[in-house]
């Protein structure tokens, strides 16, 4: 089972990947700091029987929040979806969200998903 977590490097995204790591799902992370990244990676594989997928991706610019949504795509469908951002970024929410609607779309008709158990949510 995979968990997706936008802004998994910090606060309240950081605390609910090691939650659903703790549980047994597989993370997908991303943020702009790919050393972040890289540690947190390290520290979950380390503590829990789980694989970390992680992307440095900054939410303000469309095609590298394209780009992890093939990345998320390429995985498979995610059983969770959870969406972070920084108010800094506050702009980027709207395109943020159109994004993954698409995405959404796109893994529906990718999957032909007619369960509502296999939809996303967020």
């Amino acid at each position: 089972m995979n968990c997706v977590v936008t802004g998994g490097t910090e606060g309240i995204g950081k605390s609910i990947i090691y939650r659903f790591a703790k549980q047994g799902f597989d993370i997908i992370t991303c943020a702009r700091n790919q050393t972040k990244l890289d540690l947190l990676k390290v520290d979950i594989e380390r503590k829990y029987a789980v694989k970390v997928f992680i992307l440095a991706v900054d939410v303000s610019i469309k095609e590298e929040v394209l780009n992890f949504g093939q990345f998320i795509n390429d995985l498979g469908i995610p059983e969770i979806l959870i969406k972070f951002i920084s108010f800094y970024y506050l702009p980027a929410i709207c395109q943020l969200n159109n994004t993954f609607s698409s995405i959404k779309k796109h893994l529906m008709l990718k999957y032909n998903l007619d369960d509502e158990k296999q939809s996303l949510h967020y």
